[in-house]
């Protein structure tokens, strides 16, 4: 009995890590959302970057800030302080999961990133429309993408694709499904599909220079390894 029991406390002590080698740390280290923001004044774009604890780690995220001299410019920037708020917390979960990856796991010659830059498309009296596009590394290949949104001027009411684009919704799939023809070449590669199958309202878009853009992300509608592209649209704007 002496030995069963002596034979169980050692077996024990060796799956606890009092024994021989430790196991391993499987607990992430909390992620504290501390954060530094600056606006660059030449360009108006803001950026805050979370701190990395010291860990190989670039996580930033950028907004556009507009004057609020009018209501449309306080409404667009109220929408852009909640989008950046919200990355910020528990509730982003590819914040927390790159962030328990580089704690939980060597990183190699490449730091993590995870990094959203802004950039401004359009800004008339008419239409503000901005682009985000995001990078992301976490080992492995890298992804990226980005989150379109063009808004009234006057108002800040954010618009769908119906709102600003002139025609019907038989015109405007047949735009879609030619420009996605056009960018597949023939190659069977591109889902051309999507033109007739997904809600017109759901297609991400920006205006640039007058011009109707639509970007597909990553695996949006191609493989991996086709990666991501945008297609322009020959239409007309609505008057606002």
């Amino acid at each position: 009995m002496k030995q069963i029991i002596l034979l169980l406390l050692t077996t024990l002590f060796a799956v606890s890590g009092s024994a021989g080698a430790p196991l391993p740390d499987t607990t992430a280290t909390p992620l504290s959302y501390q954060t530094t923001t600056q606006l660059d004044p030449k360009t108006h774009i803001q950026r805050t970057t979370l701190d990395p604890q010291g860990y190989e780690l670039e996580v930033y995220f950028e907004v556009p800030i507009f004057e609020e001299s009018t209501q449309g410019g306080k409404s667009i920037n109220a929408f852009f302080y909640e989008l950046n708020e919200a990355f910020f917390t528990p509730d982003n979960e590819n914040l927390k999961r790159i962030w328990e990856g580089i704690t939980l796991h060597e990183v190699n010659a490449t730091p993590y990133f995870y990094r959203w830059n802004a950039h401004v498309n359009t800004q008339t009296e008419q239409l503000v429309s901005v682009s985000i596009a995001y990078e992301w590394y976490a080992g492995g290949v890298v992804d990226y993408g980005s989150d379109s949104y063009t808004f009234r001027a006057d108002t800040g009411a954010l618009l769908k694709l119906t709102d600003v684009v002139d025609g019907s919704e038989e015109d405007l799939r047949a735009m879609i499904e030619a420009a996605l023809q056009a960018q597949d070449e023939g190659a069977g590669i591109v889902n051309t599909e999507l033109a007739q199958t997904r809600p017109l309202d759901e297609f991400e878009f920006y205006v640039e220079d007058g011009r109707v853009v639509l970007p597909f992300d990553k695996y949006e509608a191609a493989f991996g390894a086709y990666g991501g592209f945008a297609v322009e649209l020959p239409a007309d704007l609505k008057t606002l």
